[in-house]
């Protein structure tokens, strides 16, 4: 054999040279619409650090919790949002398996414990429901924000995540705020509703409002524990947002690594 016939016998080196026009379409044309978007969900729920993810079912949390009617069915509108965004921040954050499977046993028997509440309308359930769904949300922050400070480099998922923590404190509050009414209606007063603060949207206006430290006034609390709380809730706020994540902004702004004592 002809070296000429030797060479010809091996196939093409074709590594590095893109395919050519046409060549694969058919695959592409042939796959769903929705496959593309479905392994898109997939792989943003399985990715770490997938912190934007997290911020907008938060974001989208806190809208629905504000716009659905303050009933007790809507307690299973919250109780599956707030397990996702548990199950999602503990997942994105690498968390260990065991702690994993731990989360999801918990909240699974808290959105049961939500049904059988809102089916049997046991109102002596209720701040035990509220105390349970704050817990949950409380499970999310710690992992998230040591995820954030173990970042090599600050990126815009670092930012994301410290948001996520500022956001997840605002409805932690939020679910404290409402046991502390479902348990003593007087603890807080409410200057558009005679009869104190009633549902889920009002708390969470109040606890977002403190977190800020706007305090509009129309809301605030009258009990010693429900006093505690707020001005609790508007220390951990600013201190929050005037030491993590304005330093995480700044650095994100220079574009440059994190000083090696925070590394640790």
């Amino acid at each position: 054999m002809s070296a000429y016939d030797g060479a010809m016998s091996q196939p093409p080196d074709t590594e590095g040279v893109p395919p050519a026009a046409g060549e694969g379409a058919g695959t592409d044309a042939d796959e769903p619409r929705g496959s593309a978007w479905s392994r898109l969900a997939r792989a943003a729920l399985h990715e770490q650090d997938s912190y934007p993810l997290l911020l907008a079912v938060l974001l989208a949390e806190y809208f629905v919790l504000m716009i659905v009617p303050q009933d007790r069915w809507s307690r299973l509108v919250s109780a599956p949002l707030i397990a996702l965004s548990l199950l999602l921040g503990l997942r994105t954050s690498g968390v260990r398996p065991g702690t994993l499977r731990v989360a999801q046993v918990a909240a699974g028997l808290t959105v049961l414990l939500v049904v059988v509440q809102a089916a049997l309308d046991t109102r002596s359930l209720v701040t035990a429901t509220y105390l349970l769904l704050g817990a949950l949300l409380l499970g999310t922050p710690p992992a998230v924000l040591r995820r954030v400070l173990r970042h090599q480099r600050v990126t815009i998922q670092t930012i994301a995540g410290a948001v996520c923590v500022y956001v997840l404190l605002g409805l932690v509050f939020a679910y404290v705020y409402l046991a502390i009414g479902a348990a003593n209606p007087e603890a807080f007063v409410d200057q558009s509703s005679p009869s104190g603060p009633r549902g889920g949207a009002t708390f969470l206006y109040f606890s977002f409002v403190t977190l800020t430290t706007v305090g509009f006034g129309d809301v605030y609390p009258v009990g010693r524990l429900a006093r505690a709380l707020v001005v609790l809730e508007a220390l951990l706020g600013q201190i929050f947002l005037v030491t993590t994540v304005a330093r995480l902004v700044a650095l994100f702004s220079a574009g440059g690594p994190r000083p090696p004592r925070e590394r640790r």
